[in-house]
């Protein structure tokens, strides 16, 4: 690593909005894609009854409270880089696959294991954005990297419908596999190395206070 690199991970001395909303509006894009999935495999399984569709909300929240300890070591043990690469292409290859309907515990494992993705790769993206700004910056960019994940959940209901309503149920989840792929795509912007073996400072990224760690 670097000395610049160093630098970089332990302070900025500007920040790079242009990176930030890049980061920022594709991570809503696959959050909006991920909430399209969750809507559409409700409107999917709703015939199979109360305790099909409850199910698949907890599947939508549960690997992220077991998989949240194990997640802060991967983000400390390894790039952003090749966590967020490998995370992604695994999850719109999963997430494909619902594009065919399938028995309920294929449906299941697939809701399950695309998510445990989603609650491995987090920690990565939390330690991403405050080396992309200064100090000052941080609460503006968090605010504007947060601003994304509202609209997403505000229009994702609508959409879900309107793309199940006028086309089946192929889109939404088409579409939720797109947007990792192309958060995949634009993985090599991601110039900042996040882990504790990469940083000379010796700061553990999951327990720095600006993170919230």
């Amino acid at each position: 690593m670097t000395k610049k690199e160093a630098g970089e991970a332990d302070g900025r001395e500007s920040t790079n909005w242009q990176k930030i909303r890049a980061i920022s509006f594709a991570r809503g894009f696959s959050f909006l894609g991920s909430e399209l999935t969750i809507f559409a495999l409700v409107l999917r399984e709703k015939e199979s009854g109360a305790a099909t569709v409850s199910v698949l909300f907890i599947l939508g929240t549960l690997p992220f409270i077991l998989f949240a300890p194990w997640a802060g070591l991967i983000a400390d043990r390894f790039s952003t880089r090749r966590v967020v690469l490998t995370s992604s292409l695994i999850q719109a290859a999963l997430i494909f696959t619902l594009t065919r309907s399938g028995p309920h515990w294929l449906v299941f494992l697939t809701l399950f294991f695309s998510n445990t993705g989603g609650a491995v790769v987090n920690p990565s993206w939390g330690a991403l954005i405050p080396t992309l700004c200064t100090k000052d910056d941080l609460p503006r960019a968090m605010g504007f990297s947060q601003s994304t994940f509202a609209l997403a959940g505000l229009i994702s209901p609508a959409l879900a419908g309107f793309l199940v309503s006028t086309s089946g149920f192929y889109w939404p989840f088409a579409i939720d596999s797109l947007s990792f792929l192309f958060i995949a795509a634009l993985n090599p912007s991601y110039s900042i190395y996040i882990g504790s073996r990469r940083c000379k400072c010796g700061r553990s990224f999951s327990r720095d206070p600006r993170i919230g760690g």
